[in-house]
């Protein structure tokens, strides 16, 4: 896929040192757009792509924000960080120079406030976003919203210095269906209309039978979820076959993090 107009201007952003953020809705872009700043060549810069919860970060190959900045569950305060931060967190906040965080809507404004405040200390830098660290948000303030605290663009912090922000528009997902992609984003805006929900009610099914079996489904509960699995796993003719695995653990020295009874 190539780069939209509206991309571009991400890395004319990035080249120029700006402290910015990328947003938009479902199919804009945004993932594929972090992902090509993240192999991109900076020369003479060192880039750290984090995430803010672990299932965003697996999907980059990344870490989270808060196993990047030692913070665990960024609860303590910032000498208690400082004073037991491992030498490689350490060494991690003073060389990296440009500084992702993806799924940026779950990270809340006091956490978002103890990030800059631990860069401005850990680098000896007051007067820059998070010690001179240039920063790039990720995310979709319409998506999920921190578990506690209030949103990260609330933050006095960001507001100083976030203040440019890439809207991306440009549908590449639902590209050969546009209808669905304007629904997707009127209910993204909780602004469904007439016609939306027209178009929605008929792919509504009243029936599991006359669901294609190649479509995903979507469960509230676990509950639901074993119940359709066992569902279809009685539905395999075949006969089962049970393995069983043996852990060897070969160092001696290596330490378990998990004692299993």
């Amino acid at each position: 896929m190539k780069l939209s107009s509206e991309q571009k201007l991400a890395f004319k952003w990035l080249d120029d040192g700006e402290n910015f953020f990328i947003t938009g809705g479902a199919g804009c872009g945004k993932s594929y757009l972090i992902d090509a700043i993240a192999k991109s060549e900076q020369i003479y810069k060192q880039m750290t792509v984090t995430a803010s919860t672990g299932i965003a970060a697996y999907l980059l190959n990344r870490s989270t924000v808060h196993s990047f900045a030692g913070i665990e569950t960024g609860t303590k305060s910032d000498d208690y960080y400082i004073r037991y931060m491992h030498p490689e967190v350490h060494k991690r906040w003073l060389q990296t120079d440009i500084l992702i965080i993806d799924e940026i809507s779950m990270i809340n404004a006091e956490t978002f406030d103890l990030l800059h405040r631990l860069g401005c200390k850990i680098r000896k830098c007051e007067d820059e976003l998070f010690g001179g660290i240039q920063v790039i948000v990720c995310g979709d303030f319409y998506q999920l919203k921190p578990i506690d605290g209030k949103y990260a663009f609330q933050s006095s912090i960001w507001k100083q210095y976030i203040v440019k922000v890439l809207n991306l528009t440009t549908c590449f997902r639902q590209k050969d269906d546009l209808q669905f992609f304007n629904v997707l984003n009127e209910l993204r805006l909780g602004q469904v209309s007439a016609d939306s929900i027209e178009y929605l009610t008929k792919r509504h099914f009243i029936d599991e039978d006359s669901i294609n079996d190649e479509y995903t489904r979507l469960f509230f509960r676990n509950l639901s979820v074993q119940f359709y699995n066992h569902k279809k796993m009685k539905d395999i003719k075949y006969k089962e076959f049970t393995f069983y695995s043996k852990d060897v653990i070969r160092d001696p020295k290596a330490t378990a993090l998990f004692r299993i009874p």
